[in-house]
């Protein structure tokens, strides 16, 4: 499909790029590809800087902190791709959440936004994927906007739509098991860049970003490692 953004001043027409209106009316870019910051910057019809002073771009909050995608802290949340379980499969650039309880007990939990954004993708992919949210945040840097993107999949509940803005720590889905196809937990991936949301990291073409990389640079590491490992293990 071509991608058209005359609404928002710089008209471009890609074969890679495709466009979709959140409920707003608002145009909002989902890609086929990683988009560099230039690249995304002149679709939306800006500048390739932005004053430091900024808050938003193109009215979405910058990205002021980024936490873990769980609603409900309270409750012994772990990482369960680090142990010898059902999902320890994963390339290195994926992270699945559970209840220390296991198999459905937390369907139905809470997923939180971990950062301000847009929501770029809100469906179901069907197949093994099942209802997936994606979420892509700007960050101000320098005078630059360097993108992320978070998304979180098999999801119960889809509670956000395309091309709503939300916030850091905002409910934005529910923990699922693909249609029963799994242990309820949520899996989810970070990139430099907006790829598909059905993107899977071992597809190179894309910049992927280690979750927990990503959240060292937000988070007190003993705070992190809590969270990261089963019953102290």
């Amino acid at each position: 499909m071509e991608g058209n953004f005359d609404s928002i001043g710089t008209p471009v027409d890609v074969p890679e790029y495709v466009t979709i209106v959140g409920p707003d009316g608002a145009t909002v870019l989902q890609t086929i590809k990683t988009l560099t910051r230039e690249e995304f910057i002149t679709a939306f019809g800006g500048s390739t800087t932005v004053p430091e002073t900024a808050e938003t771009f193109r009215g979405i909050p910058f990205i002021d902190k980024i936490d873990l995608p769980l609603e409900d802290k309270s409750v012994p949340w772990y990482e369960a791709a680090h142990q010898f379980g059902p999902y320890n499969l994963h390339p290195e650039y994926c992270l699945d959440w559970n209840w220390e309880s296991g198999g459905d007990t937390d369907l139905g939990a809470g997923i939180a936004a971990p950062m301000n954004g847009i929501v770029m993708y809100a469906q179901d992919a069907k197949g093994t994927w099942g209802n997936i949210v994606q979420i892509t945040g700007f960050m101000l840097v320098e005078g630059k906007v360097k993108i992320y993107t978070w998304m979180g999949a098999h999801c119960k509940t889809i509670d956000v739509q395309v091309g709503q803005i939300v916030s850091r720590g905002q409910h934005i889905a529910t923990v699922g098991n693909a249609n029963g196809q799994y242990a309820a937990h949520i899996h989810e991936q970070w990139a430099q860049g907006i790829p598909p949301a059905t993107a899977y990291p071992s597809n190179k073409a894309y910049e992927w970003l280690h979750p927990i990389n990503v959240y060292k640079t937000f988070m007190d590491e003993d705070t992190l490692q809590h969270f990261l490992v089963k019953d102290g293990v």
